[in-house]
């Protein structure tokens, strides 16, 4: 009498096709999971820049804009204090400066990511003359 030992091609077939759906659904829900994790990260080194750009603006006398270009932030102070500005921020938030330039960059992996909009510094309302 002959024994058979070992899986069929059919059992074979089975196992791969139940681990390809497994792989079909796990893979994007990992990437997507990834993705958001970057962003998030991304994310907080902006919140990171506008909060030093706020006590940079606070202060010293200086405006400050950014562009973003793939995984750079360059943010450029213009005033007459722009220079001390934009080596607060960059002592604050890292990034490459020369001294007294009024321009510095910071890379920002995945930055690209998302779409951010540094939120300018609101100035409290004016007090009410009745109070």
């Amino acid at each position: 009498m002959k024994s058979n030992k070992g899986f069929s091609l059919v059992e074979l077939i089975v196992v791969i096709a139940i681990m390809a759906i497994i792989a079909g659904v796990a893979i994007p829900v990992y990437t997507n999971y990834i993705d958001k994790a970057d962003k998030a990260v991304a994310d907080q080194a902006i919140d990171d820049i506008e909060y030093a750009i706020a006590l940079a603006k606070a202060e010293f006398t200086a405006e400050a804009t950014y562009a973003v270009s793939g995984d750079v932030v360059t943010i450029t102070f213009t005033g007459t204090d722009a220079a001390k500005a934009a080596e607060q921020v960059s002592g604050v938030v890292g990034g490459a400066y020369t001294p007294n330039a009024t321009t510095f960059t910071k890379t920002i992996k995945n930055v690209a990511k998302g779409t951010w909009e540094l939120s300018p510094t609101t100035t409290p309302p004016a007090a009410d003359p009745e109070d």
